[in-house]
């Protein structure tokens, strides 16, 4: 079943983009137009993209340069990063999560270009959708989101941001890759600029059969090497963007297509289940000054559809053939104004959601939902002589849930709101050393899955309240140009967090059960030794506290997250030869809220040696060195030692 999504905007949205429209016109046609004096974002001229100087947190930034000559994915990038674990469920193109600081992969938002790949569905964003080969760079925001990322979440964001065209800039890149498991990689993009229009075009594939080894007796019972674990992706971007004087247009449009294998603990050889997953998304984005403000309007139109076939009924409790249709639509605007040292910050984020789903196997529609959402935020920022650094961010969230049909005859329009804050610091102490502090209550909105969710093995919940968290942390920073230093300690308060609970029978339903604390430090060292060499280390250690009433989860750590990380970095390059190395130990895992298993602690060692022959690159990687097989979060057993050869 189809929806002409645009016609079914609501009412508030369609106005709210009239008058936005009609405003900025009137504005740009009658107001003299000047520079804007104070702050400005530190990469580009867009007021979407985050102002750096004012967030007061730590950020993690990974440039282009650290992985453009090497196939990879998002998860592995991310891996090396201090307070990131990445949670994964299989080989290439498997659905992989971002935990932040001990959050849940719902609670933490992804974002491309500024906008948000979580599903309004599930809630979930997957990493490895995004291809590589379009991104410039990826910034980590641990625990508190800026507000040129329009909505926040309970744990922070991942940002990633496309690849930037140069002014007079034209070129061709294209790359192949062979590696482990039939695993068989493909891309080639263009740039060039055309009467002052940049454009940036790339298209990529990815295909893997996945087979790795599985020798542990839980998995290697049916066969020993992995079930239905295939995957074949590809997908396709398109960027133009032109700037005037002062007036600067974007244009995005991103499609990607992913078959995917979905295996079983079991791993039997009648596994046949498959997801099929089809988005495209388009985007605007205009950029303009009048007077002392300066303005940014981004319209976007998403829909994504997934198709769960389960035949023999291998991953459920039935069969089932399960079709999602979700589709978006939104506008989101900011405002910001500098006067001396302060500057001045206003969004509002428009967003419309509508998720249809059925079983087409017996032809009952699972939910019919439309979610209209609000974020009503502002900042405030002080900036020092000294470049010490004063913000507070509020933002107001108001989302309505209607009801179009649903399997549950309890299901009920509903409606709620919600208050979030955050006040942080970031004093020079002197040119090298920063002391930096936040604090603030963070929000996470139930997902529409966990309000009405139905199927064989999951009924929702519309009764659900948002889980809320108070957060606060504190460090030190230092930073010269041999060396950049962090220690910073952590701690959550989380109330109402939302856990599934499941039956004698295996079917669960989500609960505002949860309480927790949550604390550690996190720590960061990186040492330029030479022009061609760099050491980093980094730490993450946490202790956690499950406060909930039930009895056997009262007084445990949080289970899904290892509470202790510990790694090493080494970068070298000369002339025309790159050597990298990363090695990472994960331990104090536990898979269940009564932590009745401990997961075994894992090591990755990975290692990549990189040939510069211009205008050819080769690139030869080993992940997982030491070939260590593991069962990992989900209890699925991970790949062993893999190669690629780009």
């Amino acid at each position: 079943m189809q929806y002409n999504f645009l016609s079914r905007l609501n009412v508030i949205t369609c106005i709210s983009i009239l008058c936005c429209l009609i405003f900025s016109a009137r504005l740009l046609a009658d107001e003299e137009i000047v520079e804007v004096v104070g702050n400005k974002t530190s990469d580009n001229f867009s007021q979407i993209e985050v102002n750096k100087a004012a967030y007061t947190g730590v950020i993690t930034t990974v440039n282009r340069d650290q992985f453009e000559d090497r196939f990879t994915q998002v998860t592995e990038i991310l891996s090396d990063i201090p307070s990131v674990q990445v949670k994964s469920n299989g080989g290439y193109g498997s659905y992989s999560s971002t935990s932040l600081r001990g959050s849940t992969g719902k609670q933490v938002n992804v974002f491309l270009d500024g906008l948000l790949l979580n599903s309004p569905f599930s809630g979930n964003a997957n990493l490895n959708s995004v291809p590589t080969s379009i991104i410039e760079r990826i910034d980590v925001y641990p625990n508190f989101t800026p507000i040129e990322l329009s909505t926040a979440n309970l744990a922070g964001a991942v940002s990633m941001t496309s690849r930037n065209i140069a002014e007079d800039e034209t070129g061709l890149q294209a790359s192949l890759g062979y590696g482990s498991f039939n695993a068989k990689s493909g891309e080639i993009s263009a740039w060039t600029n055309y009467k002052e229009w940049q454009f940036l075009g790339a298209i990529s594939a990815l295909d893997s059969d996945n087979n790795y080894p599985v020798d542990n007796a839980a998995f290697a019972t049916h066969s020993d090497t992995r079930i239905n674990d295939q995957y074949k992706g590809a997908s396709a971007f398109l960027k133009a963007a032109k700037q005037w004087e002062h007036i600067r247009l974007q244009l995005l449009y991103q499609s990607q297509r992913n078959d995917k294998g979905v295996p079983t603990a079991k791993n039997r050889l009648a596994d046949n289940a498959t997801l099929a997953t089809d988005s495209q998304q388009l985007q605007s984005v205009i950029d303009y000054n009048v007077s002392q403000w300066a303005l940014s309007h981004r319209l976007f139109i998403a829909e994504e559809n997934t198709d769960f076939n389960d035949p023999n009924g291998t991953v459920g409790l039935q069969n089932d053939h399960i079709v999602t249709e979700q589709q978006g639509a939104g506008l989101f605007n900011i405002a910001k104004v500098s006067l001396h040292q302060n500057t001045f910050t206003l969004g509002l984020n428009l967003r419309n959601d509508k998720v249809f789903q059925e079983d087409v196997s017996i032809g009952e529609i699972k939910s019919d939902v439309t979610r209209q959402s609000t974020v009503a935020s502002a900042s405030h920022s002080y900036q020092t002589e000294a470049n010490s650094v004063f913000t507070t961010t509020i933002r107001q969230y108001t989302f309505e849930d209607t009801i179009h049909q649903h399997t549950s005859s309890s299901a009920e329009d509903a409606s709620a709101n919600a208050f979030a804050w955050q006040t942080g610091v970031n004093i020079a102490l002197n040119t090298q050393w920063h002391f930096l502090s936040n604090i603030g209550e963070t929000v996470r909105l139930p997902t529409i899955l966990e309000k009405f969710g139905n199927s064989g093995l999951y009924i929702g919940n519309e009764k659900l309240k948002e889980e809320t968290a108070l957060i606060a942390d504190a460090g030190l920073q230092y930073t010269t140009k041999k060396m950049s230093i962090y220690s910073v300690f952590f701690a959550k308060d989380i109330s109402d967090g939302i856990y599934t609970i499941y039956d004698s029978r295996g079917v669960g339903r989500p609960e505002n059960i949860g309480a927790a604390t949550l604390y550690g430090n996190e720590s960061s060292a990186a040492f330029h030794l030479t022009q061609a060499l760099t050491l980093s280390f980094n730490t993450t250690v946490m202790d956690s506290e499950n406060l909930a009433e039930i009895k056997a989860f009262k007084g445990k750590k949080l289970p899904g997250i290892y509470h202790i990380n510990v790694g090493s970095m080494l970068n070298y390059q000369y002339k025309n030869l790159g050597l990298n190395a990363s090695y990472q130990v994960y331990d104090a895992l536990y898979y269940n809220s009564a932590n009745a298993v401990k997961a075994d602690s894992k090591e990755e060692l990975d290692l990549s040696a990189t040939l510069f022959l211009e205008p050819i690159t080769l690139d030869f990687s080993i992940r997982n060195a030491l070939d260590q097989r593991i069962m990992d979060y989900n209890r699925m057993p991970s790949p062993g030692r893999s190669y690629f050869l780009t």
